[in-house]
């Protein structure tokens, strides 16, 4: 197979990259965060694993990509226990129609 056809192929399967999208303070405070997990029991195997295979910088972004999507849960499940102990109209029982 041509190598310009693996590449065509790559491009069309492969997410984008997330180089410099977003916030850039939160793209600083993410990294500075990954830099001290890596370090940690939880992530360093993840993180010397996809160090060995596609360096140290991607491995980085790895663990930092990781971190936002625990911070994410985390935040959406104390939203939805919030929004179940004020009693929101979606969680309120529906009106009988008895008067």
């Amino acid at each position: 197979m041509p190598a310009a056809a693996t590449k065509a192929c790559h491009r069309l399967t492969q997410p984008r990259s997330t180089d410099k999208q977003g916030s850039a303070w939160l793209r600083w405070v993410l990294n500075q965060a990954a830099q001290t997990a890596k370090r940690s029991p939880e992530f360093a195997a993840t993180y010397s694993s996809i160090a060995k295979r596609r360096g140290k910088k991607i491995a980085t972004i790895a663990i930092s990509r990781k971190l936002l999507t625990r911070a994410y849960h985390l935040l959406a499940a104390q939203a939805g226990q919030a929004a179940s102990a004020s009693g929101t109209a979606e969680d309120a029982p529906a009106d009988q129609g008895g008067r």
